[in-house]
Parts: structure tokens; C-alpha cells; sequence
């Protein structure tokens, strides 16, 4: 996790493919929503990728896309793992793809079963309770230009003040 945790706060992890578009994109508008509204100390935020391109930074139109709405988006991907279900009060996903991923990980070790896992996993345009788009997927815009990472933006941010409503 990025910031120091503390008995009460809530972890929140985003997830997507390769952690270099949606969730860090994701994890620097929650993190300024939280800071604006004086909470930053009740959370714990980070984001990974199920196939992950570790100590990548986040893509460049994700940096300008955020840094146009004054977020900072910083950090460097790293892989999902198993631990993050058992550190982490909320998984929040950016598509089905990477839940059947998660699964994966959910799933028995060599080991056998593997109990406790306490996140709670969704999509993250499940979090409104009424969303309006037609799929719970949210689109990936790493091969498209900026104004598809514009509009990759305005759905997270919609979804993480949900979230942010929810989690208060």
C-alpha cells in the first residue's frame, strides 16, 4: 500500500490490465478526491494490473489526462497478488477480464483452499448504484488518443466520488 495504514482506515486497490491507464488513473482521482475532502488519513490507496508491467510509470496521455483536472498521477505498476485479497478492504476492477483473472488468484494454492480473503472485489462502474452505461466494463483507451483517456477519466471520476460517497 502507499500510505502508512492505521486500524481504522479502509484499503482500496484498482485494478486493471498492465496498471498503467485505468487504475492508476483510478487510484490518483481517489486519492484527490479524498485529500479535497479531508479523509486522506482514513485510506490506504493503490492500484496494480493482472498482468502488470512492473515499475512501468502510468501511461503518458493518463499523466496529461489527470494533470489537466490538477491529479497528479504518479507511482509505478506493479502485479496483483494473492496477499492484496487478504490486505485490502476493496478490489475494484475496471473489467470483466480482469475479475476471471482474479478468480484465478482467488482460486486453490498448491496448498489447497486458501480461507480469509476479506476485500470486497467489483467492477468499478458497479459502484453507482445507477449507472448509466450499458456495460460494466470500462473501455481501455491505451490504443486510442487523448480524448478516449478524456473519456475514460469522466467515468472514473463518476465512479470513485461514488465510491468515496459509499466508503464515507
Amino acid at each position: 500500500m502507499t500510505a502508512a495504514a492505521t486500524q481504522d482506515s479502509v484499503s482500496v486497490v484498482f485494478v486493471c490490465h498492465a496498471n498503467i491507464c485505468r487504475s492508476p488513473m483510478a487510484e490518483a482521482v481517489f486519492r484527490g478526491l479524498v485529500t479535497a475532502a479531508g479523509v486522506a488519513d482514513r485510506f490506504r490507496i493503490d492500484s496494480a494490473g493482472v498482468m502488470a508491467l512492473e515499475g512501468y510509470a502510468p501511461h503518458p496521455f493518463t499523466v496529461e489526462t489527470c494533470a489537466a483536472h490538477g491529479i497528479e498521477a504518479t507511482g509505478v505498476a506493479r502485479q496483483l497478488l494473492r496477499r492484496d485479497l487478504f490486505d485490502a478492504d476493496h478490489i475494484i476492477l475496471a473489467d470483466s477480464d480482469n475479475r476471471r483473472r482474479l478468480q484465478q488468484l482467488m482460486g486453490p494454492s498448491a496448498f489447497g483452499e486458501t480461507p480469509g480473503a476479506q476485500a470486497r472485489v467489483r467492477l468499478l462502474r458497479e459502484v453507482p448504484e445507477d449507472p448509466p452505461e450499458s456495460s460494466a466494463d470500462l473501455f481501455d483507451p491505451v490504443r486510442d488518443g487523448p480524448e478516449q483517456f478524456e473519456a475514460c477519466f469522466a467515468v472514473v471520476e463518476r465512479c470513485c466520488r461514488a465510491l468515496l460517497d459509499e466508503l464515507r
